[in-house]
């Protein structure tokens, strides 16, 4: 199946070019995500969830105040 794929020398550049750009930017986002603070990491995780708790707790919101 790959045998029908020859690449000249010059067009190999760019499969290594996307997978070196993928690679670094996973990479950076490993580092992001890992130097992350833990209260920021807590507060991210629960942050789908904040509004529903805020709608229980608090008094209904008229349309008007929204």
């Amino acid at each position: 199946m790959f045998d029908r794929i020859h690449y000249e020398s010059w067009q190999i550049i760019f499969p290594i070019g996307g997978f070196l750009l993928l690679l670094a930017i996973f990479t950076l986002m490993v580092i992001r995500v890992s130097r992350l603070p833990k209260g920021k990491v807590k507060h991210l995780a629960h942050l789908p969830f904040d509004e529903e708790e805020k709608e229980t707790r608090d008094e209904p919101i008229g349309p008007e105040q929204r």
